[in-house]
């Protein structure tokens, strides 16, 4: 790629990010219902935030890791504490990268012209410069190492915090796949009696019938009749009216006051009378929920195993109510099995499919090349060369991000057919996916794509080549990836912060749509932060920043720059916007830690056949015990920090008994109340501000 093309990149992004920033600086004083709505919602609200423009920078940075996890919880904690973790492991790259490599690399003598003037591309074969090199493998990843090790000593200290907190779901535990012949409330609390003295109740998953289509129109109905009274109480001579009900709208306009009165009405008794038909003869599925009267005996429940039986009686802790999915909860082990396995399958089918496009994107950073096997292209690849770098520098980049736009939620929809049983697991599950899916396609098909399409026939016939084709591959595609994450810096994460969608659309519920209170209030709700969309690209930033932080550092600082924006975005965005039903208490975490750990390895490897490929007959077998000491320092942490998800029954036993309801775990639609009043209209929100 030309310095023209990479500087039409750099232009474009940095004009994006200036002018989207400067955007939120004036819409976030304007439009607070939608730049910091936890300020309005939450129960733990954060501090304000002052009316200049910058000040909210000052206040989103100094807020300590306490604070901070008292506000936003485990999760948010964490997601910050990887950006932290980054931003120090970069910095110390970047700083290497500039003050040594890059002089190192220019002053080479393999006749490399502009940006490959600074990359590894400038280096001869064998020369002594590799060794500072070698000794950029050997700093970055010590310092990852390190920093590592402190980040999980954080998650260790909140992650004990957040298990001996005193939630009501923790006294419960969820004990999946019981037999048949024990699948009653009685029987099971039998069981668990002879083992703990404190079972306070036992709540299984029923069937429910017509009940909860019953809960949905009968909501829908109160949600209507609120409408219709908070238009009565604005324009009290204007009585609205409704053709609903009528037959070929024969019957004439109805009050819709007194329609929908009398259909919640009829939904009270539609709810009433399938909730006893429910209760009567109850059908109870392979899961339930045993509540006891101490934190101690919950958490024992929870980790220990209870009979030799296989694929029966499983425990976990029991989740928030608020995410299970109940539909889930009716599977059998070997149903999930089957799912799990199907579902695989459907990812790597999926995986196949997009190597096509993906494969395109990357080819177009060498037109010429490309232009080989498509002559149709030739024209192209003599376009005007400020044309032509905004095509190479930022187009590629931005149509492989639109590319992947849509597979975080079809990732996420495809982990709930597995049967899990909650959002946060299928949460984590989609974040796994995604990075696999961006591990093969993004990197490695991305690679090969960059310098040849023969490389995948290569591959086949000599599977053994694609180390050598990787290492060939990695200096000539430095400058594509360079630009990748030098648009998600300038160009994705702004727009994450400016959130020109919500805003519209409140704006457009606020202005035509919503009148009752209810209604303005769900308008300007904010929606929950999307790890599986945003954690598995961060992840890909790291993998990328570290593999060609020693061949290509130009990439490094955008690489910084990345992580910057990230820390005080979704620290911003945690703090002031999310409101997120999803909670795994940190679990995600050893996922973050192991798809480091797995990049750091990549680069390794990676950089042993680079020093291989140059000849370096000193440097290359030098990065063997580098490999190897990383590998037992990711077996050590594992093994070290493998208890760190359970709570210790010593400190367990410290946990204050409280008086948690029977029937905190019972299915929410036969906790529907039983008459639902409409919430009375609030005259004080009829103007509104957004």
């Amino acid at each position: 790629m030309s310095d023209e093309s990479f500087l039409a990149a750099l232009a474009v992004n940095s004009t994006i990010a200036v002018s989207i920033l400067g955007f939120f600086g004036y819409f976030r004083r304007i439009f607070p219902k939608v730049y910091q709505p936890r300020v309005y919602l939450a129960k733990k609200p954060p501090p304000d935030l002052g009316t200049t423009r910058l000040q909210w920078l000052k206040v989103v940075l100094k807020i300590e890791d306490d604070e901070f996890y008292d506000k936003v919880g485990l999760d948010g904690l964490m997601f910050t504490v990887f950006f932290r973790t980054c931003i120090v492991v970069f910095s110390v790259c970047t700083l290497y990268g500039a003050i040594v490599l890059v002089p190192i690399n220019h002053s080479g003598n393999n006749e490399a012209t502009g940006l490959d003037s600074i990359s590894l591309s400038n280096i001869q074969s064998g020369s002594s410069a590799l060794w500072a090199h070698l000794l950029s493998c050997y700093l970055f990843v010590f310092t990852l190492l390190y920093c590592l090790y402190r980040a999980y000593n954080v998650y260790l200290q909140y992650r004990l915090k957040y298990l001996s907190e005193t939630h009501e779901e923790g006294y419960s535990v969820m004990i999946r796949d019981i037999p048949k012949e024990y699948r009653t409330p009685a029987a099971v609390k039998e069981v668990f009696s002879e083992m703990y003295r404190d079972v306070r109740a036992v709540n299984m998953v029923q069937e429910v019938g017509d009940l909860r289509k019953a809960v949905a129109d009968r909501d829908w109905a109160l949600r209507k009749l609120e409408h219709v009274q908070a238009v009565l109480a604005l324009t009290p001579k204007d009585r609205p009216t409704t053709r609903r009900g009528s037959y070929l709208a024969l019957d004439g306009a109805k009050d819709a006051e007194a329609y929908f009165a009398d259909l919640l009405k009829k939904g009270n008794e539609k709810v009433a009378e399938e909730k006893e038909k429910a209760l009567q003869s109850p059908k109870y599925g392979p899961t339930a929920f045993v509540t006891f009267n101490s934190h101690r005996s919950a958490t024992t429940a929870a980790q220990v195993l209870h009979f030799n039986r296989p694929a029966a009686w499983t425990t976990e802790r029991c989740p928030k109510q608020e995410e299970i999915l109940y539909n889930n909860l009716w599977m059998h082990s070997l149903d999930r099995n089957v799912r799990k396995q199907a579902v695989n399958a459907a990812i790597y089918a999926l995986i196949f499919f997009y190597i096509i496009p993906i494969a395109f994107v990357a080819s177009l950073t060498t037109l010429e090349r490309l232009s080989e096997s498509v002559p149709f292209l030739e024209s192209v690849a003599d376009l005007n060369p400020a044309i032509r770098g905004f095509l190479e520098g930022f187009l590629p980049s931005l149509a492989l991000l639109i590319f992947l736009a849509v597979l975080p939620s079809l990732m996420y929809f495809l982990t709930k057919l597995e049967g899990v049983p909650t959002m946060s697991l299928a949460t984590l599950g989609a974040v796994n996916k995604m990075y696999l899916f961006y591990l093969i396609n993004v990197f490695f098909v991305s690679l090969i794509a960059g310098t040849a399409f023969d490389a995948i026939n290569e591959i086949v016939d000599n599977p053994s080549s694609i180390i050598t084709l990787l290492g060939n591959s990695i200096p000539t595609t430095g400058i594509f990836f360079t630009n990748f994450v030098m648009l998600l810096a300038l160009g994705d994460l702004p727009m994450e912060i400016l959130r020109i969608g919500p805003l519209v659309m409140a704006y457009v519920k606020l202005r035509f749509l919503a009148v009752s209170s209810h209604e303005r209030k769900e308008a300007w709700r904010p929606e929950g932060m999307d790890y599986n969309r945003e954690l598995p690209r961060q992840l890909l930033v790291v993998l990328l920043g570290l593999t060609y932080a020693t061949v290509t550092p130009l990439i490094l600082p955008f690489v910084l720059l990345f992580f910057v924006m990230c820390y005080i975005i979704y620290r911003y965005q945690l703090l002031y916007v999310y409101m997120s039903p999803v909670e795994t208490g940190g679990l995600m975490w050893p996922i973050m830690f192991n798809r480091i750990m797995l990049g750091c390895v990549v680069y390794e490897v990676t950089m042993m056949g680079v020093f291989g490929l140059y000849k370096a007959q000193y440097q290359s077998p030098l990065m063997v015990p580098l490999i190897i000491l990383t590998v037992f320092y990711w077996r050590r942490m594992e093994v070290a920090y493998s208890s760190v998800g359970h709570m210790p029954r010593y400190q367990a036993c410290k946990s204050p008994e409280i008086d948690v309801p029977e029937d905190a775990c019972t299915l929410p639609e036969l906790k529907a109340p039983a008459e639902p009043e409409p919430r009375p209209f609030d005259d004080d929100i009829k103007v509104t501000a957004v």
